[in-house]
């Protein structure tokens, strides 16, 4: 009787006239009152679980208890609720820890092949013609046949610009290895685009799994000033921390 009272108070189903009796109880039954405040103290530490779970932990732990007939009610009852609040105290722990993200799953939230900022699209014959084609096929995320065609490029042209679109259609192909070698090889010239290499190689070693050269890039990247992207590659590092 006293364990079906107990329960209906903590999960808001006692009736009106069972309140009383609750009440008469709590003052005058120093062992009810006691069981009453041990339950309360289980509540507190629980109250990220709802009360159905909390009514169907203690049954499950009254089952198991109740077959053992040696010992005596109150003791039973103050050992089921014990183990009971180790239980939700474990569940409340689980469930508000902090779920690990994968590195892919961090590498698709942040990265998407920088935009076509240098040179618009336009028709042109010679040695121009090469380079229209390979931001023909970025544009259209074609960008393994994009990747080759700014290899070509650059090898005519050598314009740094090529390099860095040309390893951000490799990254964005699965390329990774030779993407970060070229942002690497891109770094290494002064213009427009330098400082956004840092963000993507930083992503790059990202995808990669190297979370060192990764927290690095970002560091080096953010010290630059570059707006494009700066909150987000704080937001980045801040996450790997």
């Amino acid at each position: 009787m006293d364990k079906i009272l107990i329960e209906k108070y903590f999960t808001g189903k006692i009736t009106a006239e069972e309140s009383l009796e609750f009440k008469k109880r709590y003052i005058s039954d120093p062992e009810f009152k006691q069981e009453v405040d041990f339950y309360k103290n289980v509540k507190k530490v629980a109250g990220a679980v709802d009360d159905e779970n909390f009514k169907v932990t203690l049954q499950c732990f009254e089952s198991e208890f109740s077959r053992r007939r040696s010992i005596r009610p109150t003791d039973r009852i103050r050992t089921f609720i014990a183990i009971a609040a180790v239980f939700v105290i474990g569940f409340s722990i689980v469930s508000l820890w902090p779920t690990k993200v994968s590195e892919a799953d961090l590498f698709n939230t942040y990265f998407e092949p920088s935009k076509n900022i240098s040179i618009p699209i336009i028709r042109s014959e010679g040695s121009q013609e090469i380079i229209t084609e390979a931001f023909d096929a970025y544009s259209i995320k074609d960008y393994e046949k994009a990747a080759s065609l700014f290899e070509k490029a650059f090898t005519v042209h050598r314009n740094p610009e090529l390099l860095f679109y040309q390893a951000n259609s490799l990254l964005a192909n699965g390329q990774t290895e030779y993407a970060i070698e070229q942002f690497k090889k891109h770094l290494e010239l002064q213009e427009m685009l330098t400082n956004r290499s840092h963000w993507y190689l930083a992503l790059a070693y990202l995808k990669s799994g190297n979370l060192k050269e990764t927290k690095i890039a970002l560091r080096a990247y953010i010290k630059t000033g570059e707006r494009f992207k700066r909150e987000e590659a704080m937001s980045l590092l801040e996450s790997l921390e």
